[in-house]
C-alpha cells in the first residue's frame, strides 16, 4: 500500500511538471511577458509543486492551495507573497479549477472575508499592567514591523525625547502608550536583565537569557497568543482605515508603500466623511 501511494505521488508530481510546461508554453505564445517575468513565474510555481510533493500526494486542489498560501504568508514579506500568489493564480486560472481560492486576492475583496485580528484579540490584558511579551507584540503591531526589523532594533533607534522609532530609515511617531512602555522597559527591565548600564548599540529587546531577541523568540510569543505575524501586520492597516485614515496617510505614518491589496477597504470616495458620519451622527 505504501509503495502504491509513493507511486501515485510520483505520478502526480510528474503530471504537474507536464502541466507547468504547457502553461509556460501558452504564456510564451499568447502573452508579451518579459523573459525575466516568465522565469519568476516558473520558479514560483515549481516551489508550489515541490511543496505539494513534500507535504501530500501532489494533487492540486483547493485545500492544498490554501495550505500553501498560508505557508508562504508566514515565510515572505507582503510584497513577495502577493507576487508569488499572483504567479500561482495565473496557473490555477489556466487550469480552470473549481472553487478557486484566489478570489480573496482580487480587488473586489469584501471586508467581511478578510482575516485580521481585533485590537482586543491582540492585547487582551489591561494596558496598565506591564508585560514584556505584550510590549514586543505592540512594537511589532503598531509601526507595522516585520519580525526581522524588530530583531534589528537598537536602543539608539528609540528616541525617548520625541517618542519616535527609527524604522526603514525614517523616524516614525509611535503612540504615547508604546513610548511610555518602552521607557519603562529600558529603565526597569532592560538594565536589570543585563545588570549593567545600557549602551546605545545594545539590542532594544533581550530574551530571558540576556541575549538579543531572535526571530524564534518572537514566533514563540505569537504562537502562545494564537497570533500570526501576517495577520498581525495587516490588522494594523485595517485599524488605521477604521480611524478614517487614507491610504496615503497610512503610507506616511508607517513609512511603507502599500500594495493594492488594501484598496477595497476604501469603498467610497468620501470614505472618511462617511466614517465620521457613522461615528457621530445620532441616527447613524
Amino acid at each position: 500500500m505504501l509503495n502504491k501511494n509513493l507511486e501515485l505521488k510520483k505520478n502526480n508530481y510528474e503530471l504537474n511538471q507536464e502541466l507547468l510546461y504547457y502553461f509556460l508554453e501558452n504564456l510564451m505564445s499568447s502573452d508579451s511577458k518579459a523573459m525575466g517575468t516568465l522565469l519568476n513565474i516558473k520558479r514560483d510555481i515549481e516551489a508550489f509543486l515541490l511543496f505539494l510533493y513534500h507535504n501530500n500526494d501532489s494533487e492540486i486542489n483547493t485545500k492544498n492551495i490554501i495550505n500553501y498560501l498560508e505557508y508562504i504568508e508566514e515565510l515572505y514579506k507582503e510584497s513577495s507573497y502577493i507576487s508569488k500568489a499572483s504567479s500561482l493564480r495565473q496557473f490555477i486560472n489556466w487550469l480552470n479549477l473549481e472553487n478557486n481560492p484566489f478570489w480573496k486576492l482580487k480587488i473586489s475583496i469584501n471586508y467581511e472575508d478578510f482575516k485580521f485580528y481585533t485590537f482586543e484579540e491582540i492585547f487582551p490584558e489591561p494596558e496598565e499592567k506591564f508585560d514584556c511579551d505584550n510590549l514586543i507584540v505592540r512594537t511589532l503591531y503598531e509601526p507595522y514591523l516585520s519580525i526581522d526589523e524588530l530583531t534589528k532594533l537598537r536602543v539608539s533607534d528609540f528616541n525617548q525625547a520625541s517618542g519616535k522609532l527609527n524604522i526603514r530609515g525614517k523616524d516614525i511617531k509611535i503612540s504615547d502608550t508604546l513610548s511610555y512602555a518602552l521607557k519603562f522597559y529600558l529603565k526597569n527591565k532592560h538594565s536589570s536583565i543585563v545588570q549593567d548600564s545600557i549602551s546605545l548599540n545594545d539590542p532594544l529587546f533581550l530574551n530571558s537569557e540576556s541575549k538579543p531577541l531572535k526571530s524564534l523568540d518572537i514566533l514563540s510569543i505569537l504562537k502562545e497568543r494564537n497570533l500570526k505575524n501576517i495577520y498581525l501586520k495587516r490588522s494594523r492597516i485595517i485599524h488605521l482605515l477604521n480611524e478614517s485614515k487614507s491610504i496615503s496617510e497610512i503610507e506616511d505614518i508607517l513609512a511603507i508603500k502599500l500594495s493594492n491589496f488594501y484598496q477595497p477597504f476604501v469603498k467610497e470616495k468620501d470614505y472618511r466623511l462617511l466614517s465620521a458620519y457613522n461615528k457621530f451622527h445620532p441616527r447613524a
